[in-house]
């Protein structure tokens, strides 16, 4: 019995051995599978270290202008996308009725109070006379009494009318005083009603374009209450907001970004200022430039802003061709037939290209198409036409 069991695992054992042997003879004589790939020779190309941002376009002057006093406008002038002059064309204007009474009766108070001016003057040489007589009429009497030619009693009256003859020349004078002093207040109050009469009328601030007209006739204004908008018709200021990290890669007058408007590219601008510090709560800051006015170019739209930090040459492949494998970044390159992988070191990234710092030399032929499936020292064959996917032979 145990020499036929064994007699039967010996069999056993040599039919799975010949089964083996023939597997590996038939792999030996089946082809490995080829890969087509397409290739791309690689050289030097720019690249930059930018970010985009969105931004706006604002007028470099504009105007909100408001009404300074109270009253039912009474007219505006001008409408939207009308052209205005600063200081000639007017814009608006307030009820003046009553402001021109104010005035009416500012100039009455001014005619008043130099009407005082004048009877307190006309007081004061009335006193000055009846002091000079009692001046005079003290003196006789002091002579007099030092003589005793004259009473005490009729001395002290004498003095008595002088000291009271003073007073009422230094009153006199307190009367012209207070007198000029309400000419000077009530001139002052003229100057007011004039001034707010002048206010009811309203010209424009700057030189521009009506934007808005947020009143109309029959409205009544408070100081203060916005009536009419004004862009400037000057430059035009492109406006951005960084994140705070970039705080220090901005230099004023050197620093620069391409701007768009509209999906349309409008070249190169230099950064002309930017905010002395960083926003607390939103962690930002601001830069701007100034633009000369073109078409296209008007307050009020949106831009792309691509903030260029650095510009530099260096040896470009697609972002396809780099793979991450084993913790390290890879591309594999055509060598007679076979995909090499070459351990890279990559640098800047722009439009889908990554800078290559390490591991690659101009002219090497990277592979960009189907490289996903390739190890080292896979054999491929060159497709000539880049259709993305691989294919196996």
């Amino acid at each position: 019995m145990k020499r036929t069991f064994e007699t039967v695992f010996v069999a056993a054992l040599a039919v799975v051995v010949a089964g083996c042997a023939k597997r590996q003879e038939e792999a030996a004589e089946k082809p490995e599978k080829v890969l087509t790939v397409v290739t791309q020779q690689i050289g030097n190309e720019p690249f930059e270290r930018r970010l985009t941002v969105q931004g706006s376009l604002e007028a470099e002057e504009s105007a909100t202008v408001a009404a300074r006093m109270a009253g039912t406008i009474d007219g505006v002038f001008v409408d939207v996308g009308d052209t205005v002059k600063k200081g000639e064309t007017k814009l608006f204007q307030i009820d003046s009725v009553e402001l021109e009474s104010r005035v009416l009766i500012s100039e009455r108070g001014v005619d008043t109070a130099k009407a005082q001016l004048l009877v307190a003057e006309a007081s004061l040489k009335s006193v000055q006379a009846t002091q000079k007589k009692a001046a005079l009429d003290a003196d006789r009497f002091g002579r007099l009494h030092a003589e005793n030619r004259v009473s005490d009693n009729e001395f002290e009256q004498v003095n008595v009318q002088k000291e009271s003859a003073d007073a009422q020349v230094a009153i006199a004078e307190a009367s012209i005083s207070l007198a000029k002093e309400q000419i000077a207040s009530a001139e002052a109050a003229l100057a007011i009603a004039r001034r707010n009469l002048s206010d009811a009328t309203v010209f424009a601030p700057i030189d521009g374009v009506v934007n808005a007209r947020l009143m109309e006739p029959g409205e009544r204004a408070s100081p203060g209450d916005a009536v009419m908008k004004i862009t400037g018709a000057g430059r035009v200021k492109a406006i951005a907001y960084l994140p705070s990290e970039y705080y220090k890669n901005v230099e004023v007058g050197v620093t620069e970004f391409r701007l768009y408007v509209d999906g349309e590219d409008r070249g190169m601008q230099k950064v002309s200022a930017k905010t002395p510090e960083v926003d607390m709560r939103l962690r930002t800051f601001g830069i701007r430039a100034m633009l000369d006015g073109a078409d296209g170019i008007v307050p009020g739209k949106m831009g792309t802003f691509e903030v260029i930090f650095e510009a530099k040459e260096g040896l470009s492949v697609p972002d396809s061709a780099v793979l991450n494998r084993r913790s390290s970044q890879i591309v594999f390159v055509n060598v007679d037939g076979v995909a090499r992988a070459k351990v890279i070191r990559a640098g800047l990234r722009t439009d889908g290209r990554t800078e290559i710092l390490e591991g690659l030399t101009a002219g090497d032929e990277v592979i960009v198409q189907g490289q996903t499936q390739l190890y080292d020292g896979h054999k491929v064959k060159i497709s000539g036409s880049d259709s993305g996917t691989a294919k196996t032979e």
